[in-house]
């Protein structure tokens, strides 16, 4: 066939500028029953949440990690509204660590923010974390909330960071993370929320201060802002197969190759999991979203299978 007429887009020039900042999201809904029952109204108030509360100019890239049909359609009407800058999506799950890789790989910005889709975000939290970020040496990740036992996957260069520290650098061991804040986090995993403030009662943070910012020392990876060629780094080399993939590998690649992993010291973002409880609807309510309510989790006696060791490693493979 003949051609009719040159393409009109020739010569002309884009006024469009990424943002220095990505702001990347994970939406895995696989369903509407079971785990997945409530995961729906999690995200829809994850990315309320997000347009309400982050101030600083970014753009927005949301991966569909082969939802159910409504979920995807859901996310279409939003970028077709304009909220979700870039939208991928995938026809089937392919796995924590193949998504990353494809937003990583994506993302326009020099730095992601990357989320969960079961992570809340409350007023500043995209601010502080920046500040982090561009405060400390050679940071790989920073977190809007601190767990503790996230410090086991950060001790490398954490350590080497104490053993050579920088003028200027304060550190004070001790308590600093509220066991409210392990307490709800804990509820969120599905763990035994006061057996699990007993295993880390003797467990201490670090506290570091180093040019007027304040940090704790370690991150977790449900939720982080780094810059991306380096968070990159921390991706297996070859394609993951795994569906979850074991993110504390992730943690750790970053930690060998020398990257600090830090929190801010106040509670900038929450873990859902896959119910919202009434305590985080009000607060949403407070903060000027929707209301929305999706069953409070109900926990009943530890069954004595989880008592023999290795009993939860076991069940999570056959999951």
């Amino acid at each position: 066939m003949a051609r009719r007429g040159p393409n009109p887009g020739r010569e002309q020039v884009t006024g469009y500028v990424p943002s220095r900042v990505t702001v990347a999201v994970l939406a895995c809904v696989l369903s509407t029953d079971g785990y997945f029952r409530y995961r729906f109204d999690v995200l829809k108030l994850v990315l309320a949440a997000l347009k309400a509360n982050t101030k600083v100019d970014h753009d927005l890239i949301v991966f569909d990690n082969g939802s159910y049909p409504e979920v995807g359609e859901y996310l279409a009407g939003l970028k077709q509204q304009g909220e979700i800058d870039y939208l991928l999506s995938s026809n089937r799950n392919i796995g924590n660590f193949g998504a990353l890789r494809m937003m990583f790989n994506s993302a326009p910005g020099e730095v992601i923010a990357y989320l969960d889709d079961d992570v809340f975000v409350y007023p500043g939290w995209l601010e502080a974390q920046l500040n982090l970020l561009e405060t400390f040496p050679k940071v790989g990740m920073v977190s809007g909330v601190p767990v503790r036992m996230a410090a086991r996957h950060s001790s490398g260069s954490l350590n080497g960071l104490l053993e050579n520290p920088p003028a200027g650098l304060q550190v004070l061991p001790g308590r600093h993370i509220p066991d409210e804040w392990e307490y709800d986090w804990a509820v969120s995993t599905g763990r035994r929320a006061e057996e699990f403030i007993e295993e880390t009662r003797g467990l201490e943070d670090t506290l570091l201060t180093y040019n007027g910012a304040a940090a704790i020392g370690s991150a977790n990876h449900f939720q982080f802002v780094g810059y991306r060629e380096v968070l990159k780094q921390g991706l297996p080399e070859k394609w993951d197969q795994r569906l979850m993939g074991d993110m504390v590998e992730f943690d750790q690649r970053l930690d060998q190759l020398g990257y600090l992993r830090l929190s801010t010291p106040d509670r900038l973002v929450r873990h859902i999991g896959n119910t919202i409880n009434a305590e985080l609807s009000a607060e949403a309510e407070a903060l000027g979203l929707d209301k929305v309510d999706a069953g409070e989790v109900a926990f009943t006696k530890k069954h004595w299978i989880l008592y023999l060791p290795r009993s939860r490693k076991i069940l999570k493979a056959l999951y």
